[in-house]
């Protein structure tokens, strides 16, 4: 299935094949595509590479350019080590040194948790779920201070 969009950068229409096997949506067209990615030299191996960043000014694009990884397609795949997920036993792959969680569950457990009144300034904070294993794990009572009075 073929859909016509304009791309947001120079203006011009043009075709972007969508499938529902494929998540990624083209942003931009090829032209801009190749204009608005950045030359990289892979740490690793050596081979030159080019990412886009995206299109300057727009949201996201600060910093854009420094957290992506000065790795090659290969290089950054061989790095990825299996891992199993501590919460829902899915098996998934990392980059980072010995993840304990899925990118899902590890969502879940820093957004969820008990809403706690600051003992100092009265307000109410959220004392996540992971934050609570924290605590349990190193035998600490729950925080009865917001992050801003505990200073």
């Amino acid at each position: 299935m073929t859909t016509s969009k304009v791309c947001p950068a120079c203006g011009v229409t043009f075709e972007v094949i969508t499938d529902n096997a494929s998540s990624s949506q083209q942003e931009v067209c090829f032209n801009c595509f190749k204009r608005l990615s950045l030359n990289y030299v892979c740490q690793k191996c050596g081979v030159s590479f080019s990412r886009y960043v995206g299109i300057p000014g727009t949201q996201g694009y600060e910093g854009r350019a420094a957290r992506i990884s000065r790795l090659c397609k290969v290089c950054y795949k061989a790095q990825l080590k299996e891992y199993k997920c501590a919460e829902c036993g899915e098996n998934f792959t990392s980059i980072k040194y010995r993840p304990d969680y899925c990118p899902k569950c590890f969502k879940h457990l820093n957004s969820t948790g008990e809403e706690i009144r600051c003992e100092v300034c009265s307000t109410s904070f959220l004392f996540t779920e992971a934050e609570r294993r924290f605590f349990y794990d190193k035998n600490l009572d729950p925080p009865k201070k917001c992050k801003d009075c505990r200073g």
